[in-house]
């Protein structure tokens, strides 16, 4: 579904930020399904600052996913549209 592909831009964005694996007490995928099916909140790594950013993460690794945006929504956001 896209909104799995929200959750995976957020996840790649931090992982391109950061130069690793963004969640890395969940080493294994069986763990990231589990997390993924808790309530546990997604903590950002302290490195990331931007307040922009930190919206746009908050926003794709929305644990409802009903609240996740489309790619088009995605677009509309101020860190994407920046000139």
């Amino acid at each position: 579904s896209w909104q799995a592909d929200m959750w995976s831009v957020g996840a790649t964005i931090i992982e391109m930020l950061i130069a690793s694996y963004p969640f890395p007490e969940y080493p294994t995928l069986a763990m990231v399904v589990k997390f993924l099916a808790s309530d546990a909140p997604v903590v950002l790594p302290s490195s990331i600052t931007d307040p922009n950013i930190i919206d746009l993460l908050h926003i794709c690794l929305n644990r409802e996913t009903s609240q996740r945006p489309t790619a088009k929504q995605l677009l509309e956001h101020p860190f994407l549209s920046e000139d």
